[in-house]
Formats: structure tokens, C-alpha cells, sequence
């Protein structure tokens, strides 16, 4: 695989940009420093309503939410009654449009995901892999990134 083009996402959710930049300036982010010479960073603007599934959800469709399905925490299967409880946002089934790992798996390349809060499990990719789903309430917990910082 050496030579193949790489591609890696790392999304923070609530990250103050300002405040990244300031600290790779003073040396205190040294990886991120790298990172950034090495790539790119850019400020992401909300979607509407600016919650967290809905904006992971456009991240990685570069879809809106009207357009992705996801409008919030969870979301109503219409042949369902109102009653049953809805989809949540953290599983992949009933998404309307195809990720950057789809577009991946559609050009030949596979996919690690790892700790991504939206539409990870059941995993979505065919050729490729879901470590640590990063939903709320999984069927096994392997690690919870958020206990360790």
C-alpha cells in the first residue's frame, strides 16, 4: 500500500479553534503542529439545529441535515406509530445519503473508524473496520474514549 493516497479525519467536538491555534503557535500541540503543516485544518460551521449528530452526520456526507435524515438525537421511522421509539442517531440504519467511506469502498480503499459518534454501528463499510463505535449505549464497550482525558 505504500505510495497509495491517505486520508485522515480527525473531528473534535466543541474544539475552540482559536485556542488549537494559539497553542500549536506556542509549541504546546506538537503533533497537531505536524498535522497541520502536513495537511490542512478547517473550521467547520454548524449545521442547523447545531447539535453534535448532526454535524458529525454532515461532516462526513457534506450533506445538511435535510438532506442526511439526521435531525437530531434520533430520528422516527415513518412506517412506525409515533409510540415505538425512534432510530438513534448513533446507528447506521436509514441513512439517505453515502459517506466518505462509501465513497472510499466505491474507489477500491478501506476504512478504520474509530470512536465516531454518528451511524457507526451496525458498521457501515464492507471492506474495511469499526473500532469502538463511539455511540452511547453500545452492545460491548471495548474503551470509552471519553473516560481517559
Amino acid at each position: 500500500m505504500a505510495g497509495r493516497p491517505r486520508f485522515v479525519h480527525i473531528g473534535m467536538d466543541g474544539l475552540n479553534y482559536p485556542l488549537l491555534r494559539k497553542f500549536v503557535r506556542e509549541g504546546c500541540l506538537p503533533t497537531f503542529a505536524e498535522l497541520i503543516e502536513r495537511g490542512t485544518i478547517n473550521r467547520l460551521m454548524p449545521s442547523i439545529p447545531a447539535w453534535t449528530p448532526t454535524n458529525w452526520a454532515a461532516q462526513i456526507t457534506g450533506a445538511q441535515p435535510g438532506t442526511h435524515g439526521l435531525g437530531g438525537w434520533s430520528k422516527h421511522n415513518r412506517a412506525e406509530p409515533i409510540s415505538v421509539s425512534g432510530i438513534k442517531s448513533w446507528e447506521s440504519r436509514e441513512w439517505e445519503v453515502e459517506t466518505v467511506w462509501d465513497v472510499a469502498e466505491e474507489a477500491g480503499l478501506r476504512s478504520l473508524i474509530t470512536n465516531f459518534p454518528v451511524a457507526t454501528w451496525p458498521s457501515p463499510v464492507k471492506d474495511g473496520y469499526v473500532l469502538v463505535p463511539g455511540f452511547r449505549d453500545p452492545p460491548f464497550v471495548i474503551s470509552n474514549g471519553q473516560e481517559y482525558f
